[in-house]
């Protein structure tokens, strides 16, 4: 675990220095309307964020297996009105709800880890697949962003 902890802080590290240089007109543009810019693609991560900050929560208290809930992604970012919201606003809030992620998960016993998740699909996978599946998913968008 200390290996996905160490890769989400070297994520964090390299996405706030790319946010905080490149030029805004760079992070606002939209190839088209129906795609994100890469200010929206930062609005779905902190939407990530907070929805697997609460399952991370929720895993660590509710009754096993953990019935993981999806959410609208596009709703969320449209909703969020992240083209709109000051770059400095949405960078500190993914930020933040990513700190406070990893203290919820450093250090976790063995047991917790093993803690049985059921995903939409009928999988049923442990805590740790979980979270792992977060960093991938926070690296795969931190790609779409910085390219």
């Amino acid at each position: 675990m200390k290996d996905t902890i160490s890769r989400l802080e070297d994520l964090l590290a390299k996405g706030r220095e790319f946010l905080e240089n490149a030029p805004l007109e760079q992070i606002k543009y939209k190839v088209s309307e129906n795609k994100w810019s890469r200010k929206e693609i930062l609005g779905h991560l902190v939407d990530s964020g907070i929805n697997n900050l609460v399952r991370f929560m929720e895993i660590l208290s509710d009754e096993m297996p953990y019935r993981l809930r999806g959410y609208d992604q596009d709703a969320w970012v449209r909703r969020g009105d992240y083209q709109n919201v000051p770059l400095p606003e949405v960078l500190e809030l993914w930020l933040l709800i990513n700190r406070r992620i990893i203290r919820v998960i450093k250090g976790q016993k063995e047991e917790v880890l093993s803690r049985e998740v059921l995903l939409g699909s009928g999988r049923i996978v442990d805590f740790r697949f979980l979270i792992k599946d977060y960093a991938d998913h926070m690296e795969h968008h931190l790609e779409q962003i910085i390219r």
